[in-house]
């Protein structure tokens, strides 16, 4: 993780308050009232005790209490909150907060007024936090943009429109944010910055497929069959080919691919790469792309099978002590996706589609997951999007 008390912050000019403390940097614009100051002090001295004891990561406590504060009105209404955590950044946004990677044209926003707490990479560029302007005082309701001030804040408050978190001086660990989404994707899909914490398959760029589920935009470019191939883990799989010789289950009535009903394919059995047969999308915007077997855990490379390439090891964070070193694992099998409890303390549960309670798994029993299946590890949660389509 790069040092985050280390990285350059400028400050736009502006009456807005800019506050920067260990690990935290953040933009509010308080009530301009004794309730406005008082809730102001609230969350400075918050942000004053967050790193007491040497804690340079408080991102992760840090998020949910300042989410409580702000439901309870002790907190202002307005602001943009980013706070080092072990292995990226912590986001809070209220009201008019946002952030926005401005060179790549990522914006995160809140949406229908909700408090936003997320979990993000380290952005590949300087990382803006700001508050949307009121329209009375652009005229047009969007601001004029004005530039930085020339100095590097450090630590302290200070008055300003909105805050640029430089990016890292060299490449970290973590993959570019917004790794495989198409260059048309829509400026409105304001969760871009919640890319996948491991770079999609060249399979899931053109499928186009958000990261938090939602509509797929249309095809950015033509595919083939061994495009799609390249993408899987190698292990072959039979199945049939449609009419532009995408492999498919034989069970789908249409090709994950290119949507051609597979009536109208070549009816021919065959064997072929199985491609990735779908996404794990988590409560926090992150998703990962099924061409492998995994192991869930809170500390997964502690397992051999890990140790020796067999699964691909998935860490969940957990504040809560809930979730087991090795809790869960997904097993890819033929065209199917199961999951299984690995005997863990405090159970994998499981919801199907329109349910409206929860399965416990029975440790060491796989189950078959169905698309758009919920699983719930703890406080964490994802959902099994499928690219298949089968029954």
């Amino acid at each position: 993780m790069p040092a985050f008390d280390q990285m350059t912050v400028t400050v736009r000019p502006g009456s807005d308050v800019v506050a920067r403390m260990p690990g935290v940097l953040l933009v509010t614009r308080p009530a301009e009232t004794e309730e406005g100051d008082r809730a102001l002090r609230v969350v400075l001295d918050l942000l004053a005790t967050s790193a007491q004891g040497g804690i340079r990561a408080p991102g992760y406590r840090l998020g949910r209490a300042l989410r409580t504060l702000i439901e309870h009105g002790a907190a202002p209404a307005d602001l943009a909150l980013v706070a080092a955590t072990d292995d990226g950044l912590a986001v809070v946004l209220a009201g008019a907060g946002a952030i926005a990677v401005s060179e790549r044209g990522w914006r995160l926003a809140c949406v229908s007024g909700r408090v936003q707490v997320r979990e993000i990479d380290w952005p590949p560029a300087p990382l803006l936090l700001d508050l949307a302007r009121p329209a009375a005082e652009s005229g047009q309701g969007t601001p004029e943009p004005r530039p930085a001030r020339p100095f590097d804040l450090r630590e302290g408050v200070v008055p300003g429109n909105g805050a640029i978190l430089a990016s890292p001086p060299s490449p970290t660990a973590t993959p570019e944010l917004g790794a495989g989404l198409p260059p048309s994707a829509p400026r409105e899909t304001v969760d871009m910055l919640l890319a996948s914490p491991t770079p999609p398959s060249r399979c899931d760029q053109i499928l186009g497929v958000d990261p938090l589920g939602g509509p797929r935009p249309a095809l950015p470019l033509p595919v083939t069959g061994q495009d799609c191939a390249e993408s899987g883990s190698g292990t072959r799989v039979r199945g049939y080919r449609c009419r532009d010789a995408h492999l498919n289950d034989p069970r789908a009535l249409f090709c994950a691919i290119c949507g051609i009903r597979m009536a109208e394919s070549t009816g021919v059995f065959v064997e072929g790469p199985r491609p990735p047969l779908g996404l794990l999308v988590f409560d926090n915007g992150a998703s990962f792309s099924l061409d492998d077997n995994y192991l869930l855990g809170r500390e997964p490379d502690i397992d051999e099978r890990v140790r020796t390439g067999r699964l691909r090891p998935l860490v969940l964070f957990d504040t809560s002590g809930v979730i087991s070193r090795r809790h869960a694992e997904i097993r890819l099998e033929d065209w199917d996706v199961l999951l299984v409890d690995c005997g863990s303390a405090n159970g994998t549960l499981v919801a199907e589609r329109g349910a409206t309670v929860w399965s416990a798994l029975v440790p060491g029993q796989p189950v078959r997951m169905l698309p758009s299946m919920q699983v719930r590890i703890g406080e964490r949660s994802f959902v099994f999007e499928s690219l298949h389509g089968a029954p």
